[in-house]
Formats: C-alpha cells, structure tokens, sequence
C-alpha cells in the first residue's frame, strides 16, 4: 500500500518516516524503505512481537510531539549538509 501511494503521488519513501506504535507498522515501513519511527504506549499492553520488527525502529518516542519535533530536528541537519556539499569550492 504504501509503494502504491509513493508512486502516485511522487513521494521518495527512502526520505520519509513511518510513525507507527505496532510492530506491524515497523514491518510495513522497513519493507518500504522508510525510516522507523516506534511510538512508545505506556497506557497499552505491550503488543507481542514475535519476529522482533521493532527492534528495527530508528528511533523511539513517547508522543507525537516528539516524533514531529525529532523529525525536524532530522531534515534540518539533512538540509545543512546538503547546503556544504552544494557549495562550490573555494
């Protein structure tokens, strides 16, 4: 599902984050190419995970407010290098 959105709407999903609290989301998101983000559920019973997906998350957050904020903080740092490596040199 996820391959079929980024194809028609031109979204790079090797640049894009999945947010997910179930170990079926970090599945769905490593099979794209996503970037892992596992929202931690305090309140919730611990979902089993047999075939440990969410050992693959590339982070882990407590909310939402936190995933968005570690999100920005990532493509700013992204952006930065990017601006060095487009400078020409002098």
């Amino acid at each position: 599902m996820l391959e079929l959105a980024a194809e028609a709407y031109g979204i790079n999903l090797h640049r894009s984050y999945m947010i997910g609290d179930r170990p079926t989301d970090m599945e769905a998101g490593h099979r794209a190419g996503c970037q892992l983000i596992m929202l931690n559920r305090s309140a919730m019973p611990e979902e089993p995970d047999p075939k440990g997906w969410k050992k693959l998350a590339d982070a882990r957050v407590s909310n939402l407010t936190e995933a968005v904020d570690l999100i920005l903080r990532r493509e700013a740092k992204f952006d930065k290098e990017r601006e060095r490596h487009d400078e020409p040199p002098s």
